[in-house]
């Protein structure tokens, strides 16, 4: 929906939480988050609902995105 609505003119299509059915949908910018969130009730995301860096790659992958390593294409300098 957010594609849709946006276009292609902002190139980040941004989900959260983190998951393949927001991948498959179009989403390409995850926020990989553990430790203190002030959105959540729990004190730690660990083991709840946060995702690393590697396990948000791993969802793209799923997804078959082309996942790319380095500084984010978003945000050219």
């Amino acid at each position: 929906m957010v594609r849709l609505a946006l276009g292609y003119a902002i190139p980040g299509n941004c989900t959260h939480e983190p998951n393949s059915i927001g991948a498959a949908a179009g989403a390409n910018l995850f926020w990989a988050e553990a430790g203190a969130n002030p959105r959540d009730t729990e004190k730690e995301t660990e083991g709840k609902r946060g995702m690393t860096v590697s396990e948000c790659k791993r969802v793209f992958q799923e997804a078959e995105w082309e996942v790319l390593e380095g500084p984010s294409r978003f945000y050219k300098g």
